[in-house]
């Protein structure tokens, strides 16, 4: 229900019970101000008939029944007066003898006159018609005025004689009243009507005010500032304007504080949030957002590696943003590599093998455009921005994201989705910025730290691993090898004659021949078989998981390989050989270190027998305890 219609209603109850209650208390004021009237007059009427009939008894003319007959006829006949009786007492009996019937006392209000020495009144209804009976007694005494009662009665002064009993219709009386009634009725409505229509005018902007606060409020939650405020012009200048005023001061204070907010957010995270109409949603979203990306963050940094963002990326991507198609790129050393793909399989015809934008990781990385000007590319700038893209004719839009890290761009996220997606992507392309921003730091730090660990563990001229890496790493290696119930295969290997190298040619042509053996070495073997330079010109490769008596055939190609290179060095050119010892683990024995000692006891067996040869480690190389 309204303002309005309540106020109506509380007015209308108001104003009922007090029309209502003040008519009929006038009705009844005014009623009886009426029957006490007419009481009066009756009462005189009862006394004058009285006085009438003292002036007969003086005349002698009462005892006559005739006269008395005249006299009633004549008081009947009075305005307002339907009925009258004379009533005889016992002593005007005794005294005069019997009167007419009709004047016996045959009622109990007529017995009541004769019982009583005042004046008595009786209201009673009869067939739906007020009447008023008045009972006057007749005294016998020695009136004040000089008669004398007691001269034509022989009774006691005080006796009652006799009465009058009068009875009148107040028909009159009340129909007077229900006319009094009606036209106070008919005044409290008019007053009632006028009054309403003042007070509902006067209310009327109030109440004007409050459904006018209703719709601005509403407008307030729905985040829409701009619509809430109240024109102020037509309200009055009063407690309503002041209100008005107020709540305007209210919005804007409110709806500053909420900008202010989400332009320090802005700021603190980098990017600009995606607006819509609703601010206090807009507000809400950003702030939980930012939590999202503050946990986000303090989750990633406990990660051991790269690899393990990247993967809380992809997590972000597909659970949380639902983008179902995307890839995400690494650069490094001027190559790109893909870091993972979604979405890609249903387009796999259309790429022959390859990726979204060619076959990357065979190109450098400038050939993409997002790394060459580092800045995002959005296919709906301009048609084919990108020519390595291949799916524009697939009805598919892009959206590169470059990532620093370092200074430089460090990855590349690439969004796929089809054209009628555009609103979508545009709304959460900023959150995504935001996961991605604050994923870099991290990742710029667990790049770092990778790098410093490979720097520690990796040798710098030939790139293979160094005795550290070994040391701190092969317990890793070990677990792998006995959880899988299998061997690992133990080659050391040694260039033959490489001091007469040094000596003849120098350092530089040395170095040049110590890479190129790390380089055949490496191409020889697995991606999951380790190589480390063990010593200055001697090399420790692990072979995982091998067959027993495979590690004899392994090495026997590298030293085929090694053989059949040929080494350009500073304008000169070389070949050199190198000896290979061997032992494998657990079958030689199961402690790593013995045989690492008996594999380099077969390339001294090797060394001593003529070099350029493989030699498979047997007990009879190693008689002693110790190694």
């Amino acid at each position: 229900m309204s303002i309005k219609s309540k106020l109506i209603l509380i007015i209308l109850l108001f104003f009922s019970i007090v029309v209502i209650g003040g008519t009929y208390y006038a009705y009844i004021t005014q009623l009886k101000l009426s029957i006490n009237t007419t009481k009066k007059d009756a009462k005189i009427s009862g006394i004058i008939i009285l006085s009438s009939l003292n002036s007969m008894m003086l005349n002698g003319t009462i005892l006559k029944s005739s006269d008395r007959k005249i006299l009633f006829s004549i008081i009947r006949k009075v305005n307002g007066i339907k009925k009258f009786k004379l009533v005889r007492g016992a002593p005007i009996n005794k005294e005069f003898g019997k009167g007419l019937a009709q004047e016996k006392a045959t009622s109990k209000f007529d017995r009541k006159i004769l019982d009583s020495k005042k004046i008595i009144f009786k209201q009673f209804f009869k067939k739906n018609h007020p009447y008023l009976k008045i009972g006057v007694p007749f005294i016998a005494k020695t009136s004040e005025r000089g008669i004398d009662c007691l001269e034509c009665h022989d009774v006691p002064s005080g006796t009652i004689v006799g009465g009058v009993n009068l009875t009148y219709s107040l028909k009159n009386v009340y129909n007077s009243s229900k006319k009094f009634l009606i036209t106070i009725a008919i005044l409290a409505v008019i007053v009632f009507t006028i009054i309403a229509f003042i007070l509902i005018k006067f209310s009327s902007v109030y109440i004007k005010l409050f459904k006018t606060l209703e719709e601005k409020f509403a407008y307030m939650q729905e985040g829409n500032f701009d619509k809430a405020n109240i024109i102020t012009a037509k309200l009055p200048n009063d407690e309503a304007g002041e209100v008005a005023k107020s709540f305007n001061n209210t919005v804007k204070t409110f709806s500053d504080a909420l900008l202010d907010i989400s332009n320090k957010i802005s700021i603190l995270i980098g990017y600009n949030i995606m607006k819509t109409d609703n601010n206090l949603k807009d507000t809400s979203k950003i702030i939980n957002e930012l939590v999202s990306i503050h946990n986000f963050k303090k989750t990633i940094e406990h990660d051991m590696t790269k690899q393990e963002i990247y993967e809380r990326i992809n997590n972000i991507l597909y659970d949380y943003m639902s983008i179902m198609t995307y890839a995400i790129y690494e650069i490094d050393n001027n190559k790109m590599k893909i870091v993972s793909t979604k979405g890609l399989e249903k387009y796999m015809k259309y790429f022959e093998g390859e990726s979204w934008c060619f076959n990357v990781e065979k190109e450098d990385a400038g050939s993409c455009r997002a790394v060459r000007i580092g800045e995002d590319i959005d296919s709906k700038e301009f048609y084919h921005i990108c020519n390595r893209f291949k799916l524009y004719d697939k009805g598919l839009n892009f959206y590169c994201i470059p990532v620093y890290l370092g200074g430089k761009v460090g990855f590349i996220v690439q969004i796929i989705y089809e054209k009628d997606m555009d609103d979508f992507i545009y709304t959460i392309l900023n959150y995504i910025k935001g996961y991605l921003s604050e994923s870099s730091t991290v990742i710029e730090s667990k790049v770092l730290t990778e790098k410093l660990k490979e720097q520690a563990i990796v040798d710098t001229l030939t790139g293979l691993y160094n005795r550290r890496f070994i040391e701190d790493g092969i317990e890793n290696i070990l677990a792998g090898v006995k959880r899988r119930n299998s061997n690992l295969g133990i080659i050391m290997a040694d260039i033959d004659h490489f001091k007469e190298v040094n000596d003849t040619y120098g350092h530089d042509v040395g170095d040049a021949v110590l890479k190129n053996v790390a380089d055949t070495i490496r191409k020889n073997v697995r991606q999951s078989d380790y190589v480390v330079r063990f010593g200055g010109e001697e090399f420790l490769i692990l072979l995982i998981d091998t067959l027993p008596d495979k590690a004899y055939e392994k090495a026997e190609e590298i030293r085929k390989a090694v053989e059949e290179l040929k080494i350009k060095a500073s304008n000169i050119n070389l070949k050199k050989t190198i000896s290979l010892g061997i032992s494998e683990l657990p079958i030689d024995s199961e402690k790593f270190w013995q045989c690492v000692k008996y594999s380099d006891v077969a390339l001294y067996n090797a060394k001593e027998n003529g070099r350029n040869k493989v030699v498979r480690f047997e007990q009879s190389m190693w008689q002693d305890t110790e190694y």
